[in-house]
């Protein structure tokens, strides 16, 4: 049995937050329109095969009530064209290490959390907008905290890219991947992130995903 797909409506509800759909600013579009999202290596640990489970809710695995080990995070956006129109329909694609630094994936050798899913999918809706709810991703050797997606958007060419936290800019500049994009590029793949506390902390992440 599968966990409800959530809406990002009731999402964003359900974790208490008031994260505003801003995106892209102004100052973006005087400077004549959004940075494409630079693509970026898949890297290894794409799933070989999908988990039964791949909603957009990866702090549990299918019907078990123990959530994923880490602080929760919420990561929501838009997929939008080079004009900045939204896109709907589009699949986006999330997978990320758990907070061990481990990939679920064959061949792992780490400590793995059985609870968290590692991998999830949905479909943008009618304004383009996308939403996951999972925990910061732990770290591992030689790469900043990271989470990789694709994106496949109708009459678009498929984008994999990755994203990173502006909280960990230390980090960021130190790994290879992220040093290799220019200034533009580190902005558009960067989640502009806020905390909050409470009864259960969580944090809040937003990044427009701009195809070509």
């Amino acid at each position: 049995m599968h966990k409800p797909m959530l809406s990002r409506r009731g999402l964003l509800a359900q974790l208490g937050c008031a994260l505003p759909i801003v995106g892209l600013t102004a100052n973006a579009w005087a400077q004549g329109g959004p940075t494409v999202t630079p693509r970026q290596t898949e890297g290894p640990f794409y799933p070989r095969q999908k988990p039964a489970d791949i909603d957009n809710d990866l702090t549990a695995f299918g019907t078990s009530s123990r959530p994923a080990v880490g602080d929760q995070l919420t990561v929501q956006g838009r997929v939008l064209d080079r004009s900045g129109n939204p896109i709907p329909g589009a699949r986006v694609e999330f997978w990320h290490c758990d907070t061990h630094g481990t990939y679920h994936h064959v061949g792992s050798d780490g400590q793995i959390d059985q609870y968290f899913q590692g991998y999830g999918e949905m479909l943008t809706d009618v304004e383009g907008h996308y939403d996951f709810r999972t925990i910061k991703p732990g770290i591992y050797p030689g790469r900043a905290c990271h989470i990789h997606f694709k994106v496949f958007a109708p009459g678009h060419r498929p984008l994999t890219s990755q994203m990173y936290f502006d909280t960990e800019m230390e980090a960021n500049l130190r790994d290879g991947i992220y040093r290799r994009l220019s200034e533009a590029e580190r902005k558009a793949v960067t989640l502009s992130t806020s905390s909050r506390s409470g009864r259960q902390s969580s944090i809040e992440g937003q990044l427009d995903v701009v195809v070509a």
